[in-house]
This record gives C-alpha cells, sequence and structure tokens, in this order.
C-alpha cells in the first residue's frame, strides 16, 4: 500500500522576498500571457519564473525557459530567498474562499507519495496530451525538483488525515497568503505529530484530480516512454478533503 510521507520541502523567506503576495502565482497551465508579464515584473523571486518562464529570441539547446529557471532555483536558494526545512516535513494546506454565495474550504496535505502500476491503489482521472507532459518533463530535467505536485482526491472519508488537519490547522500556519481572487492559502510545516511520531499516511485508493503529466513524467524520469516502472519512486502529491 503506497503512503504519504514527509519530505524536505524548500519554504520562500519573507525576510528576504518580502511579502508572499509577491511570489506566488496560480498553477502555470491556468496563466494567460499579459498575466505571465505581470508576474514576471511583481518580484524578481515569483514562482512563475521557475513554473512558466519566458522564451525569449535565440533561445537553443544551452538557453532557454528551462534552464534559466534552474539557474533562478540555484541563485535563490545560495541568496536564502528559498530554504529547505530542517527535516522532512508534511505540509497540511487550506485554502477557504466563496463559491455560490456560500464560503467554502479545501484542506490536504502535500507529502511524497510510492508510486504504483496502474490499477494499483492510486487511480487515475483523466487523459493527458504528450505536448504538456515533454513542457514538464524538460523543465523537471533541468530544476531538479518537483514545482507541480499532483493534485488527488480521496474516494472516502479518511479519518486519520481529517483529524490530523483538525489540530494543526487550529495552528498559526508557516505560510500565509490571500490570493487576488479572495481566496485564502495557509500552509503548515509538520515533521511530527503530537506523540512525537512522524506524520505517515496511508494513500489507499487515491484518486488523481489532476493531470496525469506528473505521473507520466515519474514514469518516464524513471526509465520508461510510457507508465510507471519498478525503477520509479516517488512524486510528490497533495491529497485534499473539501467541506
Amino acid at each position: 500500500m503506497p503512503e504519504i510521507r514527509p519530505f524536505v520541502g524548500l519554504l520562500y523567506q519573507p525576510k528576504v522576498v518580502g511579502g508572499m503576495d509577491l511570489v506566488t502565482a496560480p498553477p502555470y497551465d491556468t496563466i494567460s500571457v499579459p498575466d505571465q508579464d505581470r508576474y514576471h515584473r511583481l518580484s524578481p523571486h515569483n514562482v512563475i519564473r521557475l513554473i512558466l518562464g519566458k522564451q525569449e529570441p535565440g533561445d537553443d539547446g544551452s538557453s532557454n525557459q528551462y534552464i534559466r529557471a534552474a539557474a533562478h532555483l540555484r541563485t535563490w536558494r545560495a541568496e536564502g530567498a528559498l530554504a529547505p526545512t530542517a527535516r522532512p516535513a508534511i505540509f497540511p494546506y487550506e485554502m477557504r474562499f466563496h463559491y455560490g454565495g456560500r464560503s467554502r474550504t479545501i484542506r490536504g496535505i502535500i507529502g511524497e507519495v510510492t508510486l504504483e502500476p496502474w490499477g494499483g491503489s492510486i487511480l487515475a482521472h483523466e487523459r493527458t496530451m504528450p505536448g504538456p507532459v515533454e513542457d514538464r518533463l524538460r523543465l523537471l530535467r533541468e530544476v531538479r525538483a518537483n514545482l507541480s505536485p499532483i493534485y488527488g482526491v480521496f474516494r472516502g472519508p479518511s479519518e486519520p488525515v481529517t483529524g490530523f488537519l483538525d489540530q494543526v490547522t487550529a495552528t498559526d500556519p508557516t505560510r500565509e497568503v490571500t490570493d487576488e481572487a479572495g481566496t485564502r492559502h495557509r500552509l503548515w510545516a509538520v515533521d511530527e505529530r503530537a506523540d512525537g511520531s512522524a506524520p505517515v499516511f496511508d494513500a489507499d485508493d487515491l484518486m488523481i484530480a489532476d493531470a496525469e503529466r506528473s505521473i507520466a513524467l515519474a514514469g518516464i524520469m524513471g526509465g520508461e516512454e510510457t507508465e510507471i516502472s519498478e525503477r520509479t519512486t516517488d512524486v510528490l502529491l497533495e491529497a485534499a478533503n473539501f467541506e
């Protein structure tokens, strides 16, 4: 059975980058060209420079948006704009927003998940075209970091995760920001439970609610042309509960 486990994450450091609203951006595949330009202007540390860098005239195999993204990541780490967590952690994540005249909350956890062959405990949701897979693969090969976790949902109630989130979200978050749409995002970094044990959860019957490109990428990086192989080990996954 696959597990959701802690991993060492990179966190923006507000003392270096300023407000979190200056460095965050929506998922890369929802960003228009005008918004891409705007996020680039917003801050030299905005995540857009990693997830959706601009193509420049003269780009080639030795200079392109993927290579520049890797250079940005190295520079930001060196200057302290991004810093790793001291220990492997699970990252509880919460979004609060209004929809249909009601207040809504999505809570979940971001963690490392051991992969299984298709048809195992992690279930597919939709097909992915080769173009987006190739784009993300080129980025992944250059930056050597997971910039876009897979989004998944539990098929049924997960009491261990719900109880864990109830405890954690009652405390002050590690990072917090309200985006342009008015959604409030809160993130925690938890390296151990209240009893001192590691925060590890079963990932039984998770459904991928995002495009499969990240799973396909993991398979390619593991040596297969199409699907997951025995050489593929872990990817990051954000698993959510809806309220």
